[in-house]
């Protein structure tokens, strides 16, 4: 099954696609590489809040009481202060290299304490924690949808399989057809699962939507777990303010970067049940449905039941 023109191609470690963006040597030299118990790593699947909650972490651990980030270490900070890089996505000693070609992985290795870490990565990929470990979950619907969106602004792709093209969504969903980057989201939370069970201290599973609904309780409860002092009402504000949808799409309106913004809604999925659009007919009510047949499958698999909340 060839990939649409745009995305990274297929490359499979450990039986898992990676992608092509993917460098085994930074991969390993990271997982060896010595942590430390104030490390921070986000982990999420592709569209599940990742560049918000690396925004989060960023401004919850650097911005101080009275709302201002310090310039003290803002060399070190260079890489982190920019957003989201994954260590398995960058190269040891040199740039040049999609998509993050201004960094490198010694960048983030040596940025200021406490380091804040991105990934995708499957989680039996991962390294044992040795810090905090914070996971992002979000609807499935609105995941798929959101990730159909940005991959359409590299290329063409249909909702829905024709005879021509397989279509995003028998790529999302899980089947012979699935060639999402470290496999299907439902699959990705059953080895998050695993992964909580074996280091149920150092995780934290957190909501996308309870985000959007309930600000200000899920900051103090990501701040706690981080063992932060409680939040001044200058610190939250700051945070609240440029950790915003539109604060972000517009500090990076005319970056590479643009293309991960586009609504930051919940429920948005709703709007694309059997409508006429660009890359053909959007996915019919019985096709959505398959959503909750495998959210429904995850009876074993606790991290993944809050989410049915935001299911219809």
């Amino acid at each position: 099954m060839d990939r649409p023109r745009g995305l990274p191609d297929r490359k499979l470690y450990k039986g898992v696609n990676v992608s092509s963006f993917f460098d085994e040597a930074s991969y390993l030299a990271f997982c060896v590489h010595e942590f430390r118990p104030d490390d921070v790593l986000a982990l999420t699947y592709p569209k599940c809040g990742t560049t918000y909650l690396q925004k989060l972490l960023y401004l919850v651990t650097r911005v101080d009481a009275t709302g201002d980030i310090p310039t003290l270490d803002a060399d070190k900070d260079a890489a982190v202060a920019y957003g989201q890089l994954y260590p398995e996505w960058l190269h040891r000693d040199e740039t040049g290299h999609p998509p993050f070609p201004s960094f490198t992985l010694d960048d983030i290795l040596h940025q200021a304490s406490p380091r804040i870490f991105s990934s995708h990565l499957r989680a039996d990929l991962l390294p044992p924690p040795v810090g905090r470990v914070l996971i992002m979950l979000r609807n499935p619907k609105d995941v798929y949808v959101s990730l159909h969106c940005m991959q359409n602004k590299l290329h063409t792709v249909p909702w829905c399989t024709t005879t021509d093209n397989v279509g995003s969504l028998d790529r999302f969903l899980p089947g012979a057809n699935c060639d999402a980057i470290y496999g299907d989201y439902f699959g990705y939370m059953r080895h998050l699962q695993a992964y909580v069970n074996a280091y149920p201290s150092h995780c934290l599973v957190l909501y996308y939507e309870a985000f959007l609904s309930d600000f200000d309780a899920q900051l103090e409860v990501l701040a706690a777990f981080l063992g932060l002092a409680k939040l001044t009402p200058a610190k939250r504000q700051a945070v609240a303010a440029q950790a915003s949808f539109r604060a972000m799409q517009a500090a990076h309106a005319n970056s590479m970067r643009a293309m991960l913004f586009r609504k930051g809604e919940c429920g948005d999925w709703k709007h694309y049940v059997d409508v006429a659009t660009a890359q053909g007919r959007s996915p019919s009510a019985a096709q959505w449905a398959r959503f909750d047949a495998e959210l429904a499958a995850l009876t074993d698999v606790p991290i993944a039941q809050p989410l049915w909340q935001w299911m219809h």
